[in-house]
């Protein structure tokens, strides 16, 4: 899926201009969702976590999805708990939320 222009297939694909289709992570998905039509319906300030393979979330402030300055805001499982904790898989941070609690 690498140089794959999803979104330009995409909105090829369903005949919609290519500035209505975007590629977003399931997290942020997750609550944008539950802001346009779920329990977060019409709110403003929202934050979602969840739980899986890894650990997720996502912060709506203002209304607004933060994204921060690399896309990683809201990405809670990478959060330190334990400074100099356990080893996670590939993070390059030890202790993290993830080496705990997925």
């Amino acid at each position: 899926w690498q140089q794959v222009p999803i979104c330009d297939l995409l909105a090829e694909a369903l005949d919609v201009s290519r500035d209505r289709v975007v590629l977003e992570n399931d997290t942020n998905a997750s609550l944008l969702a539950e802001v346009w039509v779920g329990a977060a319906r019409g709110r403003k300030h929202v934050v979602l976590l969840t739980l899986g393979t890894g650990i997720g979330g996502a912060i709506m402030c203002d209304g607004r999805l933060l994204r921060g300055s690399r896309g990683q805001a809201g990405e809670l499982g990478h959060t330190i708990l334990v400074p100099d904790g356990r080893p996670f898989g590939g993070a390059g941070v030890d202790g993290i939320f993830e080496g705990y609690a997925s």
